[in-house]
């Protein structure tokens, strides 16, 4: 398999959302689409102002970089200057409130996007950010602290989701008084499955076992559970009764000896798959939320990757494995029984959004 070379730097990474967007849809969406123009024509002027570039529009969010960590703080806090005077003496319902997440590392190039954990961290950061607000990291923080004017309270370490490192975080606070309407965890989940769309699902090549040693153990097995069948029904321990019993049923045993070893190399194979999805925002979420649909346990941290045990009865009843997965940028890697990787992706079409 041939090595590809990645292109890497670092850049200043922005994400912003609306505050409470999918409510106001939901109420009108004229005046919804309305305001998301409105937000789009503020924000694109401001980031362009400050030399950044926008990658991607996520309906209401914006996933934007720029070269410099100052210009990128400096936008921010111009950003929620001038929504402050657009929303002056304006309806509850018609201020335009964004939150905003921050934060500089590595990132890899591919082609118009960028991808890595520098990604994922500004992600993840924004949905701390208050309404209103701004969410930095510390590294973040410390380029552009003696170039910026602002000021920022510290938070301390938090761990953020599928994210295996702690970082530490800085807010910079909101000037609204906000009251939730609706929690905004569990808008989250009443949307999830409207709110995402798949991009591309492809095949991996499998590290784990071999061909050779799927059908030894395939084989294996198979043989067993005919020797055990053999048994059972001569009612004998002799080797020659037994391997009478299998001569004398010679195609009937063939037939079941590839039928059992069919089912164990769909049980026991392994299948990789790469998930890249349209919205950055949304896979942690998707994959926790879509897997449990297939009643796998909540998410433990393994090293790099994201692990989902099986649920006792899934292991005992249908030999269940742990599905291991990888975030990277908008895609995810999921690794596990072909049986369950196979299902998953059925349940992930299936909650695709039209």
């Amino acid at each position: 398999m041939e090595t590809v070379k990645l292109q890497r730097k670092l850049a200043a990474i922005m994400f912003t959302d609306i505050y409470q967007y999918s409510r106001l849809m939901s109420l009108n969406e004229e005046k919804a689409m309305a305001m998301l123009v409105e937000h789009n024509r503020i924000l694109d002027g401001i980031i362009g102002v400050f030399h950044g570039s926008i990658l991607k529009r996520m309906g209401d969010a914006i996933f934007a970089q720029f070269d410099s960590s100052v210009d990128a703080l400096k936008c921010a806090i111009q950003i929620q200057n001038d929504l402050k005077k657009y929303n002056t003496d304006r309806n509850v319902d018609d201020k335009i409130i964004v939150r905003i997440g921050i934060h500089v590392g590595d990132v890899i190039v591919h082609g118009e996007d960028l991808f890595g954990e520098g990604v994922n961290v500004a992600a993840r950061l924004e949905p701390l950010a208050d309404p209103g607000g701004i969410c930095i990291s510390q590294s973040l923080y410390e380029s552009a602290k003696n170039h910026a004017t602002f000021d920022a309270i510290k938070v301390g370490d938090v761990e953020l989701k599928n994210i295996l490192e702690r970082y530490t975080i800085y807010k910079i606070p909101s000037s609204y008084e906000i009251k939730r309407t609706v929690p905004e965890n569990q808008q989250a989940k009443n949307a999830q499955k409207y709110r995402f769309k798949v991009r591309k699902i492809a095949s991996l090549p499998v590290k784990n076992m071999s061909a050779i040693e799927i059908t030894v153990l395939s084989m294996l097995i198979a043989g067993l559970c005919i020797v055990a069948l053999s048994v059972w029904i001569t009612e004998s321990l002799d080797v020659k009764t037994i391997v009478s019993f299998l001569l004398d049923n010679m195609v009937s045993v063939a037939g079941l000896l590839v039928l059992l070893g069919l089912v164990t190399v769909y049980f026991y194979s392994t299948l990789s798959i790469r998930v890249v999805f349209d919205d950055v925002r949304n896979i942690d979420q998707l994959l926790e939320f879509l897997v449990a649909q297939m009643g796998y346990k909540p998410p433990v941290k393994d090293d790099d990757h994201i692990v989902f045990m099986p649920s006792a009865y899934h292991f005992i009843m249908y030999s269940a494995r742990p599905i291991r997965t990888q975030i990277d940028g908008n895609s995810v890697v999921i690794s596990g029984n072909y049986m369950f990787v196979r299902k998953l992706i059925r349940i992930i079409k299936s909650f695709e959004a039209p």
